[in-house]
């Protein structure tokens, strides 16, 4: 019972991450780290 819940929680996070990042990783991604999203103005 434990393995399954353990096995069923990485896809989750894991299949979280790409599509967050993928639907609006932009806009949060563009705050914490504007040096690889955007790199600043000149």
């Amino acid at each position: 019972m434990d393995g399954q819940r353990i096995h069923e929680r990485p896809p989750s996070v894991t299949r979280a991450t790409p599509q967050a990042a993928r639907t609006g990783g932009s806009e949060p991604f563009a705050s914490p780290h504007p040096s690889c999203s955007m790199p600043p103005p000149g």
